[in-house]
């Protein structure tokens, strides 16, 4: 077994940060995304410790009632920056992982999500568009923001979201000659493979 070292722990952040996220930065400033910035690696590293050390886990799921209390954190930050604080960074808001499944997956949003690793698939168009809602950018931050999750999801969303702009067009058309649901006969494009449009309860 081999067992990685700080050193190799520190070595692979500044890969991270050099090779991916430098690049993206400078690609959405040039895109328009003002808010983009770049710093060198010692700046950033110098920033790591004192960052995760402020990191708190939390699961979230249906046994838990206890929800996230970020919005306090925001509010109170907002607070004193009327009041003329100049507040640091380290005390913005809160740092957190969020761990979950049903809550996390049907339609929870978390305000300043800026990374996500999303495992957990669905085999209806309906249901994986309700649990893809989740994700929202963190203002200010659209250059840092990352999601990862598998080859099979990333083929299902995008045949989502064409089939999604085929129903807009559908949509779109039926207006244009002024007809109606009832006459019209608009329609859904089947995936040729496991996805299925909706549970069969409702496809009636």
């Amino acid at each position: 077994m081999v067992r990685k070292t700080h050193t190799d722990t520190l070595n692979d952040f500044k890969q991270i940060w050099e090779n991916d996220i430098t690049p993206k930065s400078k690609d959405m400033f040039m895109r328009g995304f003002k808010d983009s910035q770049t710093d060198t690696w010692n700046n950033i590293r110098a920033e790591l410790y004192p960052a995760t050390k402020l990191i708190m886990i939390k699961g979230i799921n249906g046994e838990i009632s206890d929800t996230l209390d970020y919005r306090l954190a925001d509010k109170r930050t907002k607070d004193r920056i009327e009041r003329g604080e100049k507040v640091p960074w380290h005390e913005r808001g809160i740092s957190l992982i969020a761990i979950g499944g049903d809550k996390l997956s049907r339609g929870l949003t978390l305000e300043g999500l800026s990374v996500s690793y999303y495992l957990r698939s669905a085999r209806m168009y309906d249901t994986l568009m309700q649990m893809g809602r989740w994700f929202g950018y963190r203002s200010g931050y659209n250059d840092l923001c990352r999601i990862f999750i598998t080859g099979e999801l990333i083929e299902w969303y995008g045949y989502i979201a064409l089939v999604n702009r085929e129903l807009r067009n559908e949509f779109e058309y039926m207006e244009a000659i002024g007809s109606k649901p009832e006459t019209f006969g608009l329609k859904v494009r089947n995936y040729p493979g496991q996805l299925a449009i909706t549970a069969a309860g409702k496809a009636r």
